[in-house]
């Protein structure tokens, strides 16, 4: 039967999750036995951070804290993704170990565009000495547009319609959303919400994160020890 540890943070972060799950990883492997850490929720605000005895240190986001200890990582249906941090984080952990580590995804998960990023510094920018201290990375906005799951994301990719969709959020959503926050697009966020290349280079990382990962179900911790 699969031994499972259960790391909860209960103090806001910096109580230590990245340095226990790793630490129980360890003991896995050490004995032998297969180790998978399981991203229950939340996104790639996530930060935690594990350095290891030889001195190598990285910032987890979407991959599990026990990845240097040769754990896999699952991303359950309640993570979102964010495929601009997702290759970031993957060619940076790439250059600190290897092999990489396999991780798996929910079909299930929502999906973060630069617009909802962008919505989400917006507000920030807009509550000036009010700011709410947000790491900007659009967690809230990707979860109240409640858009396509990663599934359908893909099959939109694989149609060739994956890029209207992300421009219809642009086009469409995001002026309706700020409306409804009573935030203005100055000049300058109208300059980066209209780069060429935003949406070319989201769907680039799109690709990356999809044929660097693979879909699984919670089921997948049976596989583990």
């Amino acid at each position: 039967m699969t031994n499972i540890k259960i790391v909860i943070g209960a103090n806001y972060g910096d109580e230590g999750k990245g340095l226990m799950t790793d630490y129980f990883c360890n003991l896995a492997t050490e004995s032998g036995e297969s180790a998978l850490v399981v991203c229950a929720n939340g996104g790639s605000q996530r930060g935690h951070t594990v350095t290891t005895p030889g001195g190598i240190s990285h910032v987890f986001h979407h991959f599990g804290s026990g990845t240097f200890a040769g754990a896999d990582t699952y991303l359950s249906e309640k993570f979102i993704l964010n495929p601009m941090n997702y290759y970031d984080e993957y060619i940076e952990l790439s250059k600190k170990t290897k092999p990489m580590p396999m991780v798996y995804i929910n079909k299930l998960c929502k999906v973060t565009t630069p617009f909802d990023m962008i919505i989400n510094q917006m507000v920030e920018e807009s509550r000036g000495s009010d700011w709410h201290g947000s790491c900007g990375c659009g967690i809230w906005e990707t979860i109240t547009r409640d858009g396509a799951t990663v599934e359908e994301m893909w099959d939109m990719y694989l149609d060739g319609n994956l890029a209207s969709y992300i421009k219809s959020i642009r086009d469409n959503y995001l002026p309706l959303r700020l409306k409804e926050l009573g935030v203005k697009i100055t000049d300058e966020w109208k300059e980066v919400i209209n780069k060429d290349n935003l949406i070319t280079n989201w769907m680039f990382d799109f690709h990356f994160m999809m044929r660097t990962t693979e879909w699984e179900t919670e089921a997948i911790i049976t596989e583990y020890d």
